[in-house]
């Protein structure tokens, strides 16, 4: 079956090239609920990750958007059913729309908006734990800014080059470094953001503090990239046009400064895109509810074989996926040879679901 279809849709105003978009498959996929009160305080936009045989959720932001506040407790769970308090409040400022990552042997949070004295700030700290309950200062915040360069005085660092405050970024750990891809850089949501806001550079480090910009401008251009995961020894990101909102190009790199579109890849389109997955050897992308249409079903982009080689196309999988946990800003991770969704933000629902 043909993945995709020749079909017009034009990249942007500025930009002949007609993309193909992907198209409807056979795989099916369904949601299981495994708890409606998972013991954290209901919340949306954190860090979740699989680390050390369990599941962590970290940080984010919990109440209504008009009374909310930002969170720095970690809770773990081997089951997702029954989840264990690690810390209540951690060492670096609550936080949400950050980076987090698992890298040599411990979890990172990188960036995000965080609650400084008072006052909601754009960041790019970066700490680390290798047990969710001591955190260390890997990297303070960097104040002095020119562009998307920050100077930083941190004594353990040999270079003061570092990426500017962000959120909403790509971080991926691939071939031994830490990578910080695209972001936003104001405060506004990724829904809110004007183009202004964009950021495209890519970033890496191989111990958190010494930062090197490997790319100022990757070929994506003046696009974000939203999502990303590493497949098949390869980095991959979904980029999100500027012109036309949840219309997304895949990109893929073995080094983070070559960049190619794969040749017979298709684009995804329709919704926000809130998490890239790689699950039984091949690659899923989920779309999501956005805050303006919150009665989207949840989707998923599924690679057409299972450990076939990625050509860039994605099919779109079938079945009632999408009849439950329709939310913003939830968050995803594989766990146990299952994709889990956690949290999100909804009128309706238990933000404490899992």
């Amino acid at each position: 079956m043909r993945l995709c279809a020749a079909q017009d849709n034009q990249r942007s105003p500025w930009e002949s090239r007609i993309d193909m978009a992907c198209s409807n498959g056979e795989q099916a996929m369904s949601w299981e609920l495994v708890t409606e009160n998972a013991g954290w305080a209901g919340r949306s936009a954190m860090g979740v990750l699989s680390f050390e045989g369990k599941m962590w959720i970290m940080g984010g932001r919990a109440g209504a958007a008009e009374n909310f506040r930002l969170l720095n407790d970690v809770w773990s769970s081997t089951d997702g059913a029954v989840w264990q308090n690690v810390i209540a409040a951690s060492r670096w400022a609550p936080r949400m729309r950050f980076g987090y990552v698992v890298f040599n042997q411990k979890i990172w949070v990188l960036g995000g908006v965080a609650m400084v004295n008072g006052e909601e700030v754009v960041t790019n700290s970066v700490y680390s734990t290798s047990n969710g309950e001591r955190w260390d200062e890997v990297r303070a915040n960097g104040d002095s800014c020119t562009g998307l360069v920050c100077l930083d005085d941190s004594p353990s660092s040999s270079n003061n080059n570092m990426w500017a405050p962000r959120h909403s970024m790509v971080v991926l750990s691939y071939s031994g470094r830490i990578w910080v891809l695209s972001g936003v850089g104001g405060l506004a949501s990724t829904e809110q953001a004007s183009d202004d806001d964009f950021v495209q550079d890519v970033w890496s480090s191989t111990d958190g503090v010494d930062w090197s910009r490997v790319a100022f401008s990757p070929p994506w251009g003046n696009r974000r990239a939203v999502v990303g995961t590493v497949h098949q020894l390869r980095m991959y990101v979904l980029a999100e046009s500027r012109h036309y909102r949840y219309y997304y190009n895949v990109w893929g790199s073995g080094n983070g400064i070559d960049w190619t579109e794969p040749a017979q890849a298709c684009s995804v389109t329709g919704q926000p895109l809130g998490s890239a997955l790689v699950m039984q050897a091949g690659m899923v992308v989920v779309a999501a509810a956005h805050e303006l249409s919150r009665d989207q079903p949840v989707r998923f982009w599924v690679t057409e074989e299972i450990g076939a080689e990625f050509n860039g196309q994605f099919k779109l999988a079938r079945g009632q996926a999408g009849e439950g946990p329709r939310r913003e800003e939830a968050r995803h991770v594989v766990f146990n040879s299952k994709l889990w969704q956690l949290g999100g933000a909804c009128a309706d629902c238990g933000l404490s679901a899992a």
